[in-house]
């Protein structure tokens, strides 16, 4: 994951909006990714539904987000990156949220598909270093 989502920082993977929650946190964790070339690493987000888990990982602890929500908007709805998706983007949060954002359909910029989950559960990996209970689950 790099930070920022300009289109040359996306071209070295999924990108971190500038400004929103670390994963875990209270707020939106918040990136954006390509889901055609460069990597493709969102390639297949339009296949979760909600109640999927996504689980992030940092250097020390899984993450676990349920998948809440999936909506394509048009490209300047910004209230989707929000402290609380749907909310002011200089609202607080009323939670820990995750938001992945895409160009939709695949090969268009024309829409963005984004999908939404809540935490779940945060997990050392101290605990559990393989993975995540969340993914023995599926």
């Amino acid at each position: 994951m790099v930070e920022g989502t300009d289109p040359e920082e996306l071209e070295d993977g999924p990108g971190h909006y500038v400004g929103s929650a670390m994963p875990g946190e209270q707020g939106n964790f918040a990136m954006a990714g390509h889901r055609v070339g460069r990597g493709s690493p969102f390639i297949a987000l339009d296949v979760l539904e909600p109640g999927d888990p996504v689980v992030v990982e940092t250097v020390d602890t899984w993450h676990v987000y349920r998948v809440t929500t999936t909506a394509v908007v048009d490209p300047s709805e910004s209230s989707v990156v929000a402290p609380t998706p749907g909310g002011a983007m200089d609202g607080d949060p009323t939670g820990a949220f995750l938001t992945m954002t895409t160009c939709h359909p695949k090969f268009s910029t024309r829409e963005r598909l984004v999908v939404h989950g809540a935490l779940e559960d945060s997990v050392p990996k101290a605990e559990s270093p393989d993975d995540p209970s969340a993914l023995q689950e599926v």
